[in-house]
Parts: structure tokens; C-alpha cells; sequence
């Protein structure tokens, strides 16, 4: 006996936020020169993917999370690092952005939406 399987097609909607400034996209090299904050100064425009200043994000026993959004006071561009709280900084004294968050708050910093950035 043959078994039949029905093939399916689904279509699936994805967000895709680009940065632009004018007709020139932000690339990751001009995310990297960015202003790094505490996240708190910072209004959050979305996540990034990548080293882009945090200084644990190469760490294994470290959950970080950079994040892209406008100073506050400022309105320029600028980035954030967001770490998921630990029992303590697991590598002497926390720098001065270090930002812990409860799992709660991790949860909601990695709702905000993916930023896709040009180049390297």
C-alpha cells in the first residue's frame, strides 16, 4: 500500500525594517561607530544582530542583546546593550552601560523587531 501525502504552500508576513538616512541605508560598519548608552536614555527602535560595542557579547554564559534607537536628549542614533540578569556580573565589575534585566523585560526587549542592516 502507497502512502499519499498532501502538499501545502502557506504564505507567511514578515516585517522587515531597513535604517535609512535619506536613500542611503545605515550599514553595520556606521552601527558599529555609533554612541554606545544605557538603554534607559535611549528611545528603542529595534534589535541588531552583532558585536556592536557590548563588551559581553562573545560570551557564552552571557545573554546580550544589542538594540538601536535615538538618545532621548539628543535625538542622535545610538546604541544599547541589554543583558539578562544574573545572579552577578560574571566578569569582575560591571562597566558602566551594563544593563541587567529581569527574564520579563529580556522578554520584552526581544519582541522589539529585527533591524536588518547592510554590509559588514
Amino acid at each position: 500500500m502507497t502512502d499519499t501525502h498532501t502538499a501545502a504552500v502557506k504564505t507567511l508576513t514578515a516585517e522587515v525594517r531597513v535604517l535609512q538616512v535619506n536613500s542611503s541605508q545605515i550599514t553595520a560598519g556606521i552601527v558599529r561607530q555609533l554612541d554606545l548608552v544605557l538603554p534607559k536614555q535611549m528611545e528603542p527602535w529595534g534589535r541588531v544582530k552583532g558585536d556592536f560595542g557590548c563588551p559581553c557579547s562573545q560570551e557564552p554564559r552571557v545573554y546580550s542583546q544589542p538594540i538601536i534607537g535615538v538618545d532621548k536628549a539628543t535625538g542622535a542614533l545610538v546604541t544599547a546593550c541589554v543583558h539578562l540578569k544574573r545572579d552577578r556580573y560574571p566578569y569582575g565589575e560591571p562597566p558602566p552601560f551594563y544593563a541587567c534585566v529581569s527574564p520579563e523585560q529580556w522578554e520584552a526587549v526581544n519582541t522589539l523587531p529585527l533591524s536588518v542592516l547592510a554590509g559588514k
